[in-house]
């Protein structure tokens, strides 16, 4: 790759720099080359100028660039790339392929792309040092990583089998968080993963593999990250370490520098392993869904035996089967916990457990192996033994939110146990989860342990999470509490949670705070986003002129995005608001024009097509900003439409009920007179 540019910007792309040398023109060439083999799509040139922070690993050069001016943030992100490089050539076994390895933050880039050798970065990766409380890059730069194997060095032969690329990109990047933060937070990511995916499943079901879609990027949904992520634990879980590791490290070796397909892997793990996996890919792989449990047990004292019953309840068809798995039983007693596995193979099947004494509780896949829906109807004595004394993280979760639901909730043992939970419990998760739990419960208690954790807690997250359950509570002390952390807390995401819940609870009374916070600024610019939301659910007209202000002067373009959709909201009917908005048509930013397009679209005021219109004639924009105008444009002019029939239906329906005045006004003077 021979990329000739003005000599002040820097060029980077795949491969080793074998030349760089400037021109009489002011300009200079750089010559790549990528002796290895890769797919075309992995091809990539960035330039532009950076700050950079180089590393080393074994020899290799890593080198992280970011705009010019955000060197300072560049280690808080990337520090741990050697690490990270030195752990997934350990677990896969086989060694970082590539001469060397560049990570590039660029502005106007979304997310992140495994460039072979040359990753590339959204610029939102950076953060400072206040945002680091809430959030790291550490999920982000490790997935990318790993694709550095898994899309890289082998690429998926179609679109279809997607997963292979990036399932394995997001389950390695927990891996990660297992490596390097413990057991309970890879759980805990692997948990929100899954509920991200179950909420696109209750849109769309479909196969992890599937070749048929609508468009290019259909194929890059949760079905393909998040769930296949989990599938491949649940292969983990399966095969147990030894062998899984075993299994990863002959498919990588045998398969480098080619194309692939499920195929391959489930013959790589069948000649590494032994085992036949034909059932297992075809139950996760080519269906959907996944295992809806409902779970029961019982004690015979006079056995000594506890009865487990198992149905699967998910309604089965030609996508969703009934689901074939092992699973984990933990049996606990006064004296002793013990785990034993079972093999799950229809659609409801009962195991029985001879014990010493009756259980103090059992739970169900207890480290959270498996993808699932569970339904375990529990005692409030079970659950607070559970919540109390289990040592796995999602077993006391599920204890949580079996207590919260419980007919008892406002039984104060209930209350005392969760409020336990959220002062004491050793993982942030857990405490999180039960502070959103207290929400929904009433009273001083809640209300006193809430606002306790939303100042004090160590953990963003759980202050986070206690703000908002907060908004539940109309209090003086709850109000104090909120401007309190406005005013004090480090973390970006609290201070836009304690103004969410402040606008809610003080309607009257929150508009001096929320215009304060206009100016603020955040990471991803959440205070303002919070600040404009709560203004526009207050209906407050006068603070499109504050924003309108704002939007005058020189900004950052994510601040210029949230200004604009707010004023559309604020003011929607407001000829001035089509002005400003259509002079942001014309800012340099791509992402800020296609907010301006979105905006004037929202308004539903039929001068905005004029505007988008012209702005349409002038054919300078990308394709995706063309599209968006043209669908702009036909929506409003549906609107139009249906604006014209609705006003044409009033006018009709005027005319009739004058008509009828009229016979009434004269039926009622002809009584006078019959009189």
């Amino acid at each position: 790759m021979n990329v000739t540019a003005p000599k002040q910007y820097q060029v980077i792309s795949n491969g080793v720099l074998k030349g760089d040398e400037e021109n009489a023109d002011g300009t200079r060439t750089s010559h790549w080359a990528q002796e290895q083999t890769i797919v075309t799509y992995l091809l990539s040139v960035c330039i532009g100028q950076f700050d950079k922070y180089e590393q080393k690993w074994d020899g290799i050069p890593i080198i992280s660039y970011v705009p010019k001016g955000r060197g300072a943030d560049i280690e808080r992100s990337f520090k741990k790339t050697p690490e990270m490089v030195e752990y997934f050539s350990k677990q896969i076994g086989v060694r970082y392929p590539w001469p060397k390895y560049s990570q590039t933050c660029m502005e106007d880039f979304g997310g992140g792309m495994e460039h072979t050798s040359a990753t590339t970065l959204t610029a939102t990766t950076l953060h400072d040092e206040r945002a680091h409380l809430d959030l790291n890059s550490d999920n982000l730069v490790s997935h990318e990583l790993a694709h550095q194997w898994f899309g890289d060095l082998m690429t998926c032969k179609d679109w279809g089998e997607t997963w292979l690329n990036e399932s394995f990109a997001t389950y390695f990047a927990t891996l990660w968080t297992e490596h390097d933060l413990g057991w309970d937070e890879a759980v805990w990511a692997r948990h929100r993963e899954e509920e991200r995916y179950k909420r696109t499943d209750r849109s769309y079901r479909r196969p992890i593999i599937g070749y048929t879609y609508d468009e290019p990027n259909g194929m890059f949904d949760d079905h393909s990250y998040p769930k296949g992520g989990r599938v491949l634990h649940m292969l983990r879980f399966v095969l147990g370490d030894e062998l899984f590791w075993k299994a990863i490290k002959h498919y990588v070796e045998k398969h480098q520098f080619t194309t692939v397909e499920a195929a391959d892997l489930r013959i790589s793990i069948e000649e590494a392993t032994g085992q036949g996996l034909n059932w297992f890919f075809s139950e996760w792989l080519d269906h959907g869904g996944y295992p809806e449990f409902n779970v029961s047990w019982r004690w015979d004292e006079a056995a000594k035996t506890a009865h487990l019953s198992v149905k699967q309840t998910q309604k089965t068809d030609t996508v969703t089967p009934v689901f074939e798995m092992p699973v984990e039983i933990e049996l606990a007693t006064r004296n002793s916990t013990q785990v034993r596995r079972v093999n799950l193979s229809r659609a409801d099947e009962s195991f029985q457990f001879a014990l010493d004494e009756r259980p103090t509780r059992i739970c169900f896949d207890p480290q959270d192996w498996i993808l699932k829906k569970l339904s375990f109807e529990k005692s409030k004595e079970e659950l607070i033994d559970q919540l109390q004394r289990d040592q796995h993280l999602m077993c006391r979760i599920q204890a949580i939110e079996g207590l919260a639901a419980f007919s008892g909730a406002k039984d104060q043992d209930v209350v005392a146990a969760i409020v336990k939970a959220l002062k004491s419990d050793n993982f942030w998760g857990v405490r999180q989860v039960a502070a959103e739990s207290l929400a929904k419960l009433n009273g001083d208690k809640p209300r006193d342990a809430l606002i306790e954790a939303a100042q004090h807690d160590a953990k963003a997250q759980v202050r986070g999470a206690a703000i908002d359950a907060l908004s539940n509570f109309s209090h003086d002390g709850t109000r104090a509490a909120l401007r309190s952390i406005i005013k004090e807390d480090q973390s970006y995401y609290a201070v836009a949670a304690a103004l969410r819940s402040l606008e809610k609870i003080d309607r009257s009374g929150c508009r001096a705070d929320l215009l304060a916070a206009l100016k603020t600024p955040s990471h991803q610019e959440v205070i303002l986003s919070a600040a404009c939301a709560g203004l526009a659910d207050l209906k407050d007209r006068s603070a499109a002129d504050e924003i309108s202000s704002l939007l005058e002067q020189q900004t950052t373009p994510l601040r210029r995005e949230i200004l604009i959709g707010e004023l559309a909201r604020l003011k929607p009917d407001d000829p001035s608001t089509i002005e400003r908005l259509e002079k942001q048509l014309d800012n340099r930013r791509a992402f800020v024009r296609q907010s301006a397009v979105q905006a004037l679209v929202a308004t539903g005021d039929p001068r905005a097509i004029d505007v988008l219109q012209k702005r349409r004639d002038k054919a300078e924009d990308s394709s995706r900003l063309l599209r968006a105008i043209d669908d702009g444009i036909a929506t409003l002019r549906t609107k139009e439409h249906n604006l014209e029939q609705l006003t044409k239906e009033i006018d009709t329906l005027k005319s009739q009920n004058r008509s009828l005045e009229d016979r009434l006004k004269k039926l009622e003077d002809a009584q006078k007179k019959g009189k």
